[in-house]
């Protein structure tokens, strides 16, 4: 009977990140399970981007925490403003953000991250006196893949694309096996 008095909502704003007010990395986990079922089921295509600045931890040692955290809810709110309402954007952890791009194929989840990219290196953050490069990760579910199971299986697939972004000094990197 409890359940019955829960406000979805209510539960939404507990689990959602405190500093971005974007889902957090429970609620981002539960939605691309439910994507890739959904994919696998429909047999149709799904990106996941895993997105992060390069280099944060040492600009973080510059800032105080408020700073930081401002900076944080910048590039939180610039992906949400450059995704489209079928997204997902989370924050997965520490200053790693997730989209979960519903349909798209790996041409078009590699255009939607060089969109990103672009957006994210406009201008810099906090009043524009703090420039930050990206790395970027891309890993797609195409129909027949047998090699995705799950969400786990996209999630080590765009973590090692962006772990290797990131060794080459930024920008993006679509998994390859």
């Amino acid at each position: 009977t409890f359940g019955r008095f829960v406000n979805p909502a209510v539960v939404s704003q507990i689990l959602d990140d405190p500093v971005t007010g974007l889902p957090s990395r429970a609620e981002f986990q539960v939605d691309l399970e439910r994507a890739v079922d959904a994919a696998l089921e429909d047999e149709r295509s799904l990106t996941l981007l895993m997105i992060n600045p390069n280099d944060f931890n040492a600009l973080n040692d510059r800032m105080s925490r408020e700073d930081a955290d401002q900076v944080v809810r910048e590039i939180a709110a610039r992906l949400r403003a450059c995704h489209r309402r079928s997204d997902q954007v989370a924050r997965y952890g520490s200053v790693v953000f997730t989209s979960i791009l519903v349909g798209a194929d790996r041409g078009e989840g590699l255009q939607r991250a060089q969109e990103i990219l672009e957006r994210l290196h406009e201008r810099g953050f906090s009043g524009g006196t703090v420039p930050l490069l990206f790395s970027l990760g891309v890993a797609s579910f195409e129909p027949g893949d047998q090699e995705v199971r799950g969400a786990l299986d996209l999630i080590r697939r765009a973590d090692t694309a962006l772990n290797t972004a990131k060794r080459s000094g930024g920008g993006i990197v679509t998994w390859q096996p």
